[in-house]
């Protein structure tokens, strides 16, 4: 039985057009991705200008259309990732834009939104949460937090070496 509490940030409340969070989204990366495909094509594919039309030829691309006009560019997963992340970013201004609340404007965010969580709970609820996080069946990206996480636990004395 875990018995930890949780507070989110909300995006129900976070506008993230605001100041407060830089007029922009913020996307956690899965570490399962390849980095140096990522670095390449960061900022390459789609601004706030011309997304409508590279939308277009993206679709094309994907659906075996060529198009004399279409400037073709190789689909990896990396770029279907970034692509899908800054399509979610303009839609979700765009709806503010057009008088949506945050509240309304969230469903076209995708899991890979950043939002800040703090957990807390007892030692022995932290030490299950290791246990089941830290196992090399657990979720890519739950180990990937949850590793470094035990380490200072244990390096902080909050919990011992199992």
């Amino acid at each position: 039985m875990r018995v930890f509490s949780f507070s989110q940030e909300s995006t129900r409340y976070c506008n993230y057009s605001k100041d407060k969070f830089g007029n922009e989204l913020t996307f956690i990366i899965p570490c399962w991705t390849d980095e140096s495909l990522l670095k390449e094509i960061k900022g390459t594919i789609i601004n706030k200008d011309d997304y409508g039309s590279l939308i277009c030829e993206y679709y094309y691309r994907l659906s075996g259309k060529q198009e004399e006009w279409f400037k073709p560019w190789p689909i990896t997963p990396e770029k279907n990732f970034i692509v899908s992340l800054q399509i979610a970013e303009q839609l979700y201004l765009e709806l503010l834009n057009q008088g949506w609340k945050p509240q309304q404007a969230r469903v076209v965010l995708p899991n890979a939104l950043k939002t800040e969580l703090v957990m807390t709970g007892f030692v022995d609820d932290w030490k299950d949460f290791f246990r089941l996080r830290c196992d090399n069946s657990a979720h890519p990206s739950a180990s990937e937090l949850a590793i470094p996480l035990k380490e200072e636990f244990i390096k902080r004395g909050y919990v011992d070496l199992d």
